[in-house]
């Protein structure tokens, strides 16, 4: 059985991406100092920044966030749910004619797979890896790997 409330409509990747929203510093509950909340944009200049072929990892990733905002860390939770945003905008800009975003692809997950949650897919990152000069392979569990 329904409400009959109507449905709202699912936001854009593109109205996802905030750019109204702050960075925030916190205490980091584990008493290490401050962490940083970034914002998408924030994560997407940060990606924007990786040279052609090359890649870093998503540890890297938030290490260099936190380090460009004088924060001992930033939030992992957060940082991954930005990075999703923006791997789903800047496939919508690709798919739109457009240059992307941020090149996403370049961001792997700390022990070199690719990750399953981006919108889309490991498939379309190891392809673009591949383009970039960079091996990738899908290991015995089906994973894929960046292997240079």
């Amino acid at each position: 059985m329904t409400s009959g409330a109507p449905r709202r409509a699912r936001k854009s990747w593109a109205e996802k991406l905030r750019p109204d929203m702050q960075p925030s510093l916190v205490a980091d509950r584990n008493g290490f100092g401050l962490m940083l909340i970034a914002t998408p944009l924030l994560v997407a200049k940060q990606i924007a920044a990786i040279p052609d072929g090359q890649t870093i990892s998503m540890a890297e990733l938030r290490a260099r966030l936190a380090h460009a905002h004088h924060a001992q860390s930033a939030c992992p939770m957060t940082t991954a749910i930005f990075f999703n945003i923006v791997a789903g905008a800047s496939e919508d800009d690709r798919a739109a004619g457009k240059p992307a975003l941020a090149p996403w692809w370049r961001v792997t997950l700390p022990d070199l797979t690719l990750s399953p949650k981006t919108p889309p897919g490991p498939q379309v990152q190891a392809e673009l890896l591949q383009a970039e000069g960079h091996r990738v392979m899908r290991d015995a569990r089906g994973r894929w790997l960046l292997l240079s």
